[in-house]
């Protein structure tokens, strides 16, 4: 757990919304770290899928250009990360599935009234047995007792990836996106609208597709990601600042984690920007169809220039 709280720590990122309880400082920071080691396995995992066929696979549920299957996207979810430690939760064996009562009382509403659900490990049922469980909570009592859900000891296995990591690009940016030393031009006076749109701002800026799109078009325009994480935490507290219902992020530490997650796909060459393109976000819903001020097909092409020629400060 140290080696994750330095790592997590470096950057003194803290939470600027005071989230009930606290929790120490120690655990906060390692649970960043773990997020930047997360990530790092997350590119290992589209690197060896990159000549796999099927629905694209992105790191986190971030909205894509609708292909023949329509929005249809393989997730390796790694938005837990991207909250207070406090705020999340974790499913046990054969505890309450509690998401439903989460969401509405995230929208100021009662949980909802309906059947009690559990979480019931599916390893070694069918589909059908293992519903069925889940809405009997009786029957699932009773596998409980007899049940084997014990987690792997994986101390070494998580000492080696940290291991591998260290020796990684994404180490490398990690670090220089954690020091903070690369200075922020002045805003640039010439957007793309529907990126002027949502640092104006509006909702959609707090969708991970929104934030994509604003990291990758400032990124070109020669942003370090973590001035970009500071712009853009600026710009999602206007939109919370005003709202009357239980805080339930953190404007730092969501842009922290979006803006270091996205930028690190664009430098370390993941992420081939392929829907960088106006008819992609046209698609998604993000063209504001007004006059234009700048192409995001010209952009992506100059960002992928900048990356072949090798980004000066790693």
């Amino acid at each position: 757990m140290k080696a994750l709280q330095a790592l997590g720590g470096r950057a003194g990122i803290r939470p600027t919304v005071p989230l009930p309880p606290p929790v120490p400082a120690s655990l906060a920071e390692a649970f960043r770290g773990l997020g930047m080691v997360m990530e790092f396995l997350g590119h290992e995992v589209l690197r060896r899928c990159r000549e796999v066929e099927g629905p694209p696979l992105r790191l986190t549920a971030v909205e894509i250009d609708p292909g023949p299957g329509g929005r249809e996207i393989i997730s390796l979810d790694l938005s837990e990360y991207a909250d207070p430690l406090q705020i999340r939760s974790i499913r046990v064996p054969f505890g309450p599935y509690l998401k439903p009562q989460r969401l509405a009382w995230s929208r100021g509403q009662e949980g909802p009234a309906q059947q009690d659900l559990v979480a019931v490990p599916l390893a070694g049922l069918d589909e059908e047995t293992g519903l069925a469980l889940m809405r009997d909570p009786a029957r699932a009592a009773r596998l409980a007792r007899r049940a084997r859900t014990r987690i792997p000891e994986q101390t070494a296995g998580m000492q080696r990836l940290l291991h591998h990591y260290q020796g990684s690009f994404l180490a490398r940016f990690h670090a220089w996106y954690d020091s903070g030393a690369a200075v922020a031009p002045a805003r640039p006076p010439r957007l793309p609208a529907c990126v002027e749109g949502l640092l104006s701002p509006q909702a959609r800026l707090l969708c991970p597709a929104g934030l994509q799109l604003v990291t990758r078009t400032l990124l070109t325009l020669g942003w370090p990601p973590r001035h970009i994480a500071q712009l853009t935490a600026a710009r999602v507290s206007l939109l919370t600042g005003t709202s009357r219902r239980p805080a339930l992020f953190d404007p730092t530490l969501r842009a922290d984690f979006y803006v270091r997650l996205f930028a690190g796909l664009v430098l370390g060459g993941t992420d081939g920007l392929a829907d960088q393109t106006c008819l992609a976000y046209q698609r998604m819903g993000y063209c504001v169809r007004s006059e234009c001020r700048g192409r995001l097909d010209d952009l992506a092409r100059s960002l992928r220039q900048r990356r072949e020629g090798g980004w000066p400060a790693l």
